[in-house]
């Protein structure tokens, strides 16, 4: 037997023809029943009661329950279509967990991602299994439970389900075998639910750019900057800043008027793709040269925009690795037709990551030239940073430690420690730009994590999900520690980093000599956080998600004063865990 919730609730025999189940508390049951199939414990009789009669349960529910069993039992064509459980409860009965639509749908999502993200990615394969998952969708998750219990079920798999359209069209983006002009109208469908998904906004501006409209991506762009600034004071991350700059970059192949194409110089001379220091920029004539002229010997023909690093490694518009006058501004006192020495010019690769600051920098990796103080660079503000004058890598602000030096009550591993071990706060950062519009949501987290252990803030990449956790950690009377696991690149240096966040690890070997429990960093964060009360915030769980929910079970299971919050593109499954999206 097949059993379908995604969508109006349907049982289907073996020859595919549908099962006639009449009467909508009929339709709930069986819906409540196969939203629990194949799980380790049955539905228990409070739950069913619940998702069948919601608010209004009849006077005497478990036996009322009973009834509609047996008439769901003759409606399957059996006894052992529905079993009673030893311990209290019932169960649908199935061969496999497969056999509901909606388990099965998370099984081929979950492929299909993991496809798309395995090295190397397949990206044909990966779009062929997310279109399986979602024609498995006829309508609504679980449509036929009335409300509240039909929005708490539904809410995880509504995001799956968003989660996985998104991952297809990364996967068709990506294999190049789909027509990018076909993909606008479903990104744009989803970019109208979710304005602030900025996912969603890079993959428009791909698709566009793919379909040959760059004027038209661009436009996007400034319609997406003004969105997150007016409604979430910020700026484009660094994917779309990054996208942004590519779609400034002239077509490859269309030299500028009266400019030598890219790479060479007006002798033929291979060029470094940046200029030297001392040369007048590309579109600059040097001081008495008019306006036009053809580069002399020895300057660099460019038509691309240079976007320079400092020596700090923290990328700035408009100026050069070495503090070279950028594109279209001349060189101070370079004469002209300077020849560069070779070596002058800031060798560089192309890159959109992290500068040696630990700032986000869209630009050019860089190393300044020869015999340039690296003071001529460091204090450059790093493209798409919205904090402006905060000083430059290895320049300490005015009352700050210098570079080194552990903040007071800091442990000596440069880690926080948690309650007990350190400042009594946790080590959430602080936060420049006001947070507004989603007070409503921030209530509702907070009165949460007030009487519940686990808390999952679920939804796609962009839409939020750190920024609301961070306010209501911050607000909570316990301490809060955040663990970032984006970062991470195996599931088993999951306990590690919770272990580095709370600033443990170094903390338990300096303190005493490796035990047997040392090995295991899972088993050396119960022993620390057994008698412990905090917080602890795992974000971006999704791609480490089996890890991250074995640990939380751990945790709450053996550590009674611990709070889990998580954010992540799909629920955890641990008992008890309460999803919001």
């Amino acid at each position: 037997m097949q059993y379908y919730i995604l969508g109006v609730t349907e049982a289907r025999d073996e020859t595919g023809a549908t099962v006639p189940i009449g009467g909508a508390r009929l339709r709930a049951l069986l819906a409540a029943l196969a939203l629990r199939a194949g799980g380790s414990a049955a539905a228990s009789v409070a739950d069913l009661v619940d998702d069948v009669w919601g608010d209004g349960p009849p006077q005497d529910a478990p036996a009322a329950l009973q009834a509609l069993v047996a008439r769901l039992r003759r409606a399957l064509g059996g006894r052992d279509t529905v079993l009673a459980d030893p311990a209290g409860g019932y169960r649908l009965a199935v061969a496999d967990r497969d056999d509901v639509d909606l388990h099965r749908f998370t099984r081929l999502a979950r492929e299909g991602r993991a496809q798309l993200t395995s090295a190397p990615a397949d990206s044909a394969r990966a779009a062929e299994t997310l279109r399986a998952a979602l024609a498995l969708w006829r309508g609504p998750a679980v449509a036929d439970l009335p409300e509240p219990a039909r929005g708490d079920h539904a809410a995880a798999p509504e995001a799956h389900r968003a989660a996985a359209l998104r991952d297809r069209i990364e996967a068709d983006l990506r294999s190049g075998q789909a027509d990018p002009a076909g993909l606008l109208p479903e990104i744009e469908a989803l970019i109208q639910g979710s304005p602030y998904d900025e996912t969603l906004r890079a993959q428009q501006l791909r698709a566009l750019r793919a379909a040959g409209r760059r004027a038209d991506a661009l436009a996007a762009y400034e319609r997406t900057r003004r969105t997150l600034a007016e409604a979430l004071g910020t700026d484009p991350g660094p994917e779309l800043a990054s996208l942004h700059a590519e779609l400034l970059r002239p077509a490859v192949g269309i030299p500028a008027v009266g400019i030598p194409a890219v790479g060479t110089s007006a002798v033929g001379i291979p060029a470094v793709g940046i200029p030297a220091v001392g040369t007048p920029a590309v579109g600059t004539s040097a001081v008495g040269t008019p306006a036009g002229a053809i580069p002399v010997v020895g300057t660099a023909a460019l038509s691309t925009p240079a976007v320079g690093t400092s020596a700090a490694g923290t990328s700035a518009v408009g100026t050069s690795a070495a503090g070279t006058p950028a594109v279209g501004t001349p060189a101070v006192g370079a004469p002209a037709g300077a020849i560069p020495v070779v070596g002058t010019a800031a060798l560089s690769t192309s890159a959109v990551g992290t500068s040696a600051a630990g700032t986000s920098a869209v630009g050019t990796i860089g190393t300044p030239a020869s015999g340039t103080p690296a003071s001529q660079a460091v204090g450059i503000q790093a493209v798409g940073t919205p904090d402006a004058g905060i000083p430059a890598a290895g320049t300490p602000a005015a009352g700050t430690p210098a570079a080194g030096t552990p903040a007071a009550g800091t442990p000596a591993g440069g880690h926080p420690g948690p309650a007990g071990v350190g400042p009594a706060r946790g080590n959430l950062r602080p936060r420049l730009n006001s947070f507004v519009g989603r007070e409503p949501e921030l209530a509702a987290l907070q009165a949460d994590l007030a009487r519940l252990r686990l808390v999952t803030l679920t939804g796609p990449g962009g839409s939020g999900k750190t920024r609301l956790a961070e306010q209501a950690a911050a607000a909570h009377p316990e301490p809060a520690w955040l663990v970032e696991l984006a970062r991470l690149d195996h599931p088993a240096a999951v306990p590690g980093a919770v272990l580095s966040a709370l600033g443990l690890r170094e903390n338990t070997l300096v303190a005493r000599e490796k035990t047997a429990a040392d090995d295991d960093p899972a088993a050396r964060l119960v022993e620390l956080c057994a008698d412990r009360r905090l917080l602890i915030v795992l974000d971006n769980c999704e791609h480490v998600i089996g890890a991250a929910a074995e640990l939380a079970e751990l945790l709450l299971t053996h550590c009674p004063g611990i709070r889990i919050l998580a954010t992540s593109r799909e629920l955890l499954g641990v008992p008890g865990e309460t999803v919001r999206p």
